[in-house]
């Protein structure tokens, strides 16, 4: 077990009020994307961290052939048991596991949605492989000038680092900045240019980033 794994293994089982932010403080986050999902007319999505399973969960309720994947703790795997509609759709372990990776392109999942997930992925290029028409990452911004005390945190615990908007595009070579919304979804744009990004990167603490396959690029 990787020390981040057992660091969340600790949370997960020990933290009351880790959980609770899974179970209830984001609820309205897990709302939101499901709106922004159906606008996309998304038919099958992939939440990469999905924790309980609520936006999973959410998702199935409206007609979407929604999965999960998480680490294999047992407090998430009971808990996925209990849920209505999504039972029997998770899967365990790690997207930089190439093994997974290949079972999970079998369900030719549409969408990836990656909620305070993508600081932790090593193996990137996995993402790539799955073939998403669409990716959704909501990440913590890269801003010292907000958010230094925070990122210092997280090196110190996980050893991870954080991402611009922009570093993420460079990433995705196949795909193009859809949407992106900072903070609380106050407002979105279309298409966005490199200074837009960095604009928000800047002046807020999150940002949901949202890229379309392009095929003109492969």
């Amino acid at each position: 077990m990787t020390f981040i794994e057992n660091s969340y293994q600790k949370l997960f089982s020990h933290d009351e009020n880790f959980k609770k932010i899974y179970l209830t403080s984001r609820i309205n986050l897990y709302s939101k994307i499901i709106k922004i999902i159906k606008k996309l007319n998304v038919v099958s999505l992939l939440d990469i961290g999905c924790a309980y399973g609520k936006l999973v969960e959410i998702a199935n309720q409206e007609k979407i052939n929604a999965f999960g994947l998480d680490l294999p703790i047992e407090e998430l795997k009971n808990h996925h048991k209990q849920l209505t509609l999504s039972r029997g759709k998770f899967f365990y372990g790690s997207v930089n596991d190439d093994d997974l990776v290949d079972k999970l392109k079998k369900e030719k999942i549409e969408c990836l949605v990656l909620l305070d997930t993508f600081r932790y992925i090593e193996k990137i290029e996995n993402l790539n492989e799955l073939g998403a028409d669409l990716i959704i990452i909501k990440e913590l911004s890269n801003n010292y000038r907000m958010c230094q005390d925070r990122e210092k945190y997280l090196r110190d615990h996980f050893d991870i680092k954080l991402y611009f908007p922009s570093e993420i595009i460079k990433i995705f070579k196949n795909y193009k900045p859809l949407y992106i919304f900072p903070s609380k979804f106050i407002f979105k744009i279309k298409n966005p240019a490199n200074f837009v990004c960095k604009l928000i990167n800047f002046f807020f603490p999150t940002y949901t980033l949202i890229l379309k396959n392009d095929s003109s690029k492969k």
